[in-house]
């Protein structure tokens, strides 16, 4: 399941999937520290945690970018900055050289912030860790709403995601995106740079060679403002067993035998690598992964497999996964947008958090 790094903690916390620690011990050793983390959820029926999900492949933002905008506007690859603020606001006089050109109708930044499908979820909690919000919720599943760290990285993203949209530097329509208008902007020369949570931008032009190997660049995500590693959110979809199902022991041996490394890189490989590996021996014992003239899978490697990863807050707590499938913090960009201060938008959206968090008390 695509989705169930997010649809899962909630299920769980129901008592109504399978524990499936003894398939995730098989290959124990071999998964990331990150990845066995992630499907290590609270039944609030058990009371207890514990592998719920079965790891299957990993996923982080990338930058996939337009080398040939880039460089009719008259800037060099090697020119974009390699920290956060300064990285994305490279792209607002990229976007106004262009239009001086005569490309009218191209934007500098591929910002999803509409309130549906998964990649505006993506974007904005990536951005809030990157401005230090990471610990908004804790391992044990503590929601920090008063921490003032938590509350000045939430006032950053919103002012990252709105600011640019006001100024003209985001497509109009971009409130009303889906998963695949990203992907659809960018292959049309619309933006010129777009966070994407996967390769699957380049995969899609991996039969174009000139697009492939020199058009179009995937770049990972900047560092952070002070020069540091950002830390990855690493979305892990996961295989799991409702109770109930007929057979599961059947399940749990057809997994067994899909996670061993051998298996897992076909899959992947099959799958043109846009997922990633949750198993490090895979990269390293397949060159395929690391292959120097593919440089959309090295940088996807680079970032989201032997780079620093961190799992998403809603393992910690369900109530997170709530949060976002409402959109609760995509609606506060909207407000963002719409004229509220980023303060409030920002007391408001904690206001909200709270009150989701209420219905999930572990401990």
């Amino acid at each position: 399941d695509h989705s169930s790094d997010q649809t899962l903690p909630p299920i769980v916390w129901k008592g109504k999937v399978v524990d499936v620690s003894d398939v995730v011990d098989t290959q124990r050793h071999e998964y990331s520290e990150t990845a066995l983390k992630s499907c290590f959820y609270y039944d609030n029926v058990a009371k207890k945690r514990s592998h719920y999900g079965v790891p299957l492949k990993g996923q982080a933002l990338m930058m996939p970018t337009w080398r040939t905008l880039v460089e009719k506007a008259g800037y060099q690859m090697s020119d974009i900055p390699k920290t956060w603020d300064k990285f994305f606001a490279f792209f607002e006089p990229v976007q106004d050289k262009l239009r001086a050109k005569g490309m009218r109708h191209v934007f500098g930044l591929g910002y999803t912030v509409s309130t549906s499908g998964a990649d505006p979820v993506n974007l904005l909690n990536q951005v809030l860790f990157a401005y230090g919000g990471g610990g908004i919720v804790t391992p044990e599943g503590q929601l920090q709403a008063d921490d003032a760290k938590v509350q000045k990285a939430l006032v950053d993203t919103l002012n990252m995601l709105a600011t640019p949209f006001k100024k003209g530097y985001v497509p109009p329509d971009a409130l009303n995106w889906g998963d695949v208008d990203n992907n659809n902007a960018f292959h049309s020369q619309e933006v010129v740079m777009t966070p994407n949570d996967t390769i699957s931008i380049s995969t899609a032009i991996m039969d174009n060679k000139q697009l492939y190997y020199h058009d179009v660049v995937t770049l990972e995500m900047p560092l952070d403002n002070d020069g540091k590693k950002v830390p990855v959110l690493l979305s892990v979809p996961q295989a799991f067993i409702l109770k109930g199902a007929q057979n599961i022991d059947g399940a749990k041996n057809l997994l067994r035998f899909l996670i061993q490394p051998k298996n897992l890189d076909i899959y992947l490989k099959e799958a043109r690598a846009r997922w990633l590996p949750v198993m490090p021996s895979i990269v390293k014992n397949d060159p395929y992964w690391l292959d120097p003239k593919d440089e959309h899978r090295v940088a996807a490697i680079t970032e989201g497999v032997l780079g620093p990863t961190t799992p998403w807050p809603q393992v910690y707590n369900p109530a997170f996964a709530q949060v976002n499938a409402v959109h609760l913090w995509s609606v506060a960009v909207a407000d963002v947008i719409n004229g509220m201060k980023p303060e409030d938008a920002v007391a408001k959206g904690l206001t909200q958090t709270k009150r989701i968090f209420a219905d999930y008390v572990i401990g």
